[in-house]
């Protein structure tokens, strides 16, 4: 009985390690989940999305029918789906989810646009369409550049609690 007991000891002890070793940052484990368990499950929607917008838009732009149709048949869609699994995102840590509500801001920014544009290309009425799209672009704009914070405040929480860092290149 000794023997176990001692055992029973060891193991209480290593357990206790472990979780005091885990309590130590667990700003780094929410990060860590948040963008493993979250974000990444999610991310090819939103990929997905902008790819489809960009290839209807700017240089790659056929018709206001054209883009018309991938808004509604493909960007509102899908980046309505990653919108709603952003939205299902809970992290504990206030650190994460101030960065995690700076991406919901950005995403729902772009997301109006999206509509917005939407909406105009519909109406067919060419000065509700000059609006909307002006609209749109301030909405996208506005998105992207909150998109672009987040990223930047990612790199830097990371770099911070120590999460993800990059390997040293082999000289």
């Amino acid at each position: 009985m000794a023997k176990n007991g001692l055992r029973y000891i060891v193991l209480f002890c290593g357990l206790l390690f472990l979780c005091g070793s885990c309590a130590v940052n667990k700003t780094a484990w929410d990060l860590t989940e948040y963008i493993n368990q979250g974000i990444l499950n999610i991310a090819e929607l939103e990929q997905k999305s902008l790819e489809i917008y960009a290839s209807a838009t700017g240089d790659q732009f056929k018709s206001d029918e054209h883009l018309s149709a991938a808004l509604k048949n493909q960007v509102v869609p899908y980046y309505k789906r990653f919108l709603d699994g952003l939205r299902a995102i809970h992290p504990k840590e206030k650190e994460v989810q101030d960065l995690h509500a700076l991406y919901l801001n950005a995403a729902e920014s772009l997301y109006d646009g999206f509509k917005t544009l939407l909406l105009g290309l519909e109406s067919k009425d060419p000065a509700t369409l000059q609006i909307a799209v002006q609209s749109a672009n301030q909405k996208i704009q506005q998105g992207r550049e909150a998109n672009q914070k987040w990223r930047e405040l990612f790199i830097e929480l990371s770099q911070k609690h120590k999460v993800f860092q990059e390997k040293k290149k082999q000289q």
